[in-house]
């Protein structure tokens, strides 16, 4: 194995000085030519300076210019010099192929080769040198690998783990490693475009803190003025500060809602006998807004009663004098202009024989004052205290108007 190893270097150093010798055999060809080239450049610039002597000594006579003379000249001198550098090469290349000629007989006789003929002889085919400088290289990469990798940290952690026990990863383990590492590498683009996003919004952000700092600062006054202008109105539509929750419009029908109570107060009282008066209540109710609440005082047991507990008839009578204590209300707002026709719609037939004959004559009292009454009924008992009547008769063929004595109102 060592002769073959040595063998095997000697071919390898022979075929390089092969090699040389073959280069510098085309570099003394290729300077041999160019000495050539230059020979014969020689020659024809040797005949052209024989022109240009005569043709110089025609300038001397007379004849041209002696700028163009020398200019010929110089060109004669560039090509002189470029056919001396030619040769010039083409010695040392001559003189480096001789050196590498003897140098490869000498190593080849150094290596047991008495004559080319027995190199060739020893020589392997073609194909299967070729192979084995193949081998050679791929053995050479292979042994420059192993030596870089047991010289690597990574190497002498992995057997420091193996002498520790422990087992080299399956092909499963990498395959769910290199899924981990996918995964944490798309986590990780997404968290930076997150991250990016964040910055961006950041940015953004404080531009805009800093824009409305900037915005606060020129509109405090504004702000002030709007906190003020808020207030009221909140006040006014029945929030903020408004613990009745009334509005503004409620506040005016209230004050009106209490002019009219106390105007009704005075025709229930007629028709109650002095029993009810109405009161208008602003009290609050739960959550709802206040304002426009009434209550009704009871004379007989001088407590406030809710509207609702009130019966049919009394409940009528209540809806009467409100009706007509609206009407003075009116008129009196109105620059004392009278409302002097009232109609009365229904409602009788809920009142008892007594509490009828109060209201009769309360809008008896109206009527001997100047108003004209209305009535609208169905109650029988009615006929016997309006002799002024309209009848609505009907029949099969449909209903027709009947009017008894003169009618006060026409219906």
């Amino acid at each position: 194995m060592k002769e073959q190893a040595r063998i095997a270097a000697v071919i390898k150093n022979l075929d390089q000085l092969r090699t040389r010798i073959e280069t510098e055999s085309d570099r003394a060809n290729r300077a041999a030519l160019e000495h050539a080239k230059s020979a014969q450049a020689a020659a024809a610039l040797a005949g052209k300076l024989k022109d240009l002597d005569a043709k110089l000594e025609k300038v001397r006579q007379g004849q041209g210019s002696l700028e163009e003379l020398v200019a010929r000249l110089k060109l004669a001198v560039g090509a002189y010099t470029r056919g001396h550098n030619a040769v010039y090469h083409y010695r040392e290349a001559d003189a480096a192929a001789l050196k590498a000629e003897n140098t490869w007989h000498k190593e080849r006789k150094a290596a047991g080769f008495p004559d080319p003929a027995a190199y060739e002889a020893a020589l392997l085919p073609a194909a299967e040198r070729a192979e084995l400088r193949t081998l050679v290289a791929a053995d050479a990469d292979r042994a420059s690998s192993i030596t870089t990798l047991e010289a690597s940290a990574d190497a002498r952690r992995a057997a420091k783990l193996a002498a520790e026990g422990v087992q080299p990863p399956t092909a499963l383990d990498l395959e769910l490693a290199a899924e981990a590492v996918a995964q944490a590498d798309t986590d990780y683009e997404r968290a930076r475009e997150l991250e990016v996003l964040a910055q961006s919004t950041a940015a953004r952000h404080e531009q805009a803190v800093a824009s409305l700092a900037a915005l606060r600062a020129d509109s405090g006054p504004v702000i002030e003025a709007y906190r003020r202008l808020r207030g009221l109105a909140d006040v006014i539509r029945g929030g903020g500060e408004n613990l009745y929750k009334m509005t503004l419009s409620t506040y005016v029908l209230a004050a009106r809602l209490e002019e009219v109570a106390v105007a009704a107060s005075q025709r229930l009282a007629v028709m109650s006998g002095g029993r009810y008066s109405l009161h208008h209540d602003d009290s609050k109710q739960g959550n709802n807004k206040s304002g426009l609440g009434l209550r009704v005082l009871d004379a007989w047991t001088g407590k406030h009663r809710e509207t609702q507990t009130l019966s049919g008839g009394e409940t009528f009578m209540a809806s009467l004098a409100l009706a007509l204590g609206l009407a003075d209300v009116i008129s009196h707002h109105s620059g004392a202009v009278d409302m002097q026709t009232l109609f009365v719609d229904e409602g009788f037939g809920s009142l008892d024989a007594e509490t009828l004959e109060q209201v009769m004559s309360a809008l008896e009292n109206l009527r001997a004052g100047g108003r004209t009454i209305g009535l609208v009924s169905h109650v029988a008992e009615m006929k016997q205290r309006i002799t002024n009547r309209v009848t609505v008769v009907k029949t099969q063929h449909g209903s027709r108007i009947e009017r008894e004595v003169q009618p006060l109102v026409s219906m």
